[in-house]
């Protein structure tokens, strides 16, 4: 399930934040803010540590004085750092414990300024459209690339195909549609069951080539124009010439999608930032 994949990103996010704050902190020099009292008054310092002759010890330095001015941007990194580091420690604690995390778990879409998607549109996009897709099966597609019952066109779609499958989506290759009033062929039309609806990939391999390039502008235009929004309804892969095609960055697309579709839902897989 994708969802699996977004929690595991998201533990694998984490996990190496975690390290690069503590390595960041135990790099970082030991300064940090303080305050005593002086004649019943507080005083704000910036405390740090040294080792003089072996021996660890601490030391103060008023936050006006000329050095403790300058420390003052090292010891707000720091606590920024250190509270960061707390607050993810946390996290990490609660997700153990399989609890809900962060908030927006418990809001309501309004609470968060999310607008619930139309009712028109999310019946667009419904798993009973998605059936009623047809293929277009092109027979006339030549040196192409088999996998299961499909022929893709390129490596790249069928790396595409692949990932899918590892993700438990289902797919259409090739569905005929009308987009903008003309007929289409999108790549790939894929139901999310976890969002109870599908989106489509459009895959543009040779965007280096300039009418190939100029064409397609004009395709994602029509995707605009009959209201498909990028990265919640559509996805657009793109080449720029041998070596530029990155699945890594399609498996990251559609993890965002997912995410967004969840946040139209009023459903929240993760954890939302603060805003």
């Amino acid at each position: 399930m994708i969802s699996t994949h977004i929690l595991g990103a998201a533990h694998n996010l984490r996990n190496t934040a975690l390290s690069l704050m503590e390595e960041q902190i135990k790099k970082s020099p030991s300064v940090s803010f303080g305050r005593h009292y002086k004649n019943g008054k507080p005083v704000e310092v910036i405390r740090f540590r040294t080792t003089r002759n072996g021996k660890l010890t601490w030391g103060e330095l008023s936050l006006s004085s000329k050095t403790g001015k300058k420390c003052i941007p090292v010891a707000r990194k720091i606590a920024m750092l250190r509270k960061a580091l707390l607050e993810l420690k946390k996290e990490a604690v609660v997700c153990r414990s399989g609890a809900p995390v962060g908030p927006g778990l418990s809001a309501s879409s309004q609470e968060m300024g999310i607008i619930p998607e139309n009712t028109n549109r999310a019946q667009k996009f419904s798993y009973e459209e998605w059936c009623a897709l047809v293929e277009n099966n092109d027979q006339s597609i030549k040196n192409g690339y088999r996998h299961g019952r499909h022929l893709f066109r390129s490596k790249s779609e069928l790396l595409i195909a692949q990932l899918l499958e590892s993700l438990g989506l289902e797919y259409k290759y090739e569905p005929i549609m009308m987009i903008n009033g003309k007929e289409r062929w999108p790549d790939f039309a894929v139901y999310c069951p976890e969002t109870n609806r599908f989106f489509l990939i459009e895959h543009l391999g040779m965007m280096d080539k300039g009418g190939y390039r100029s064409e397609n502008t004009d395709k994602i235009l029509d995707y605009e124009e009959s209201g498909y929004r990028v990265d919640i309804d559509v996805i657009f892969s793109m080449e720029f010439g041998p070596g530029s095609f990155s699945i890594d960055a399609v498996y990251g697309k559609i993890l965002g999608l997912v995410l967004a579709q969840s946040r139209l839902g009023g459903t929240y897989p993760l954890s939302l930032p603060n805003s």
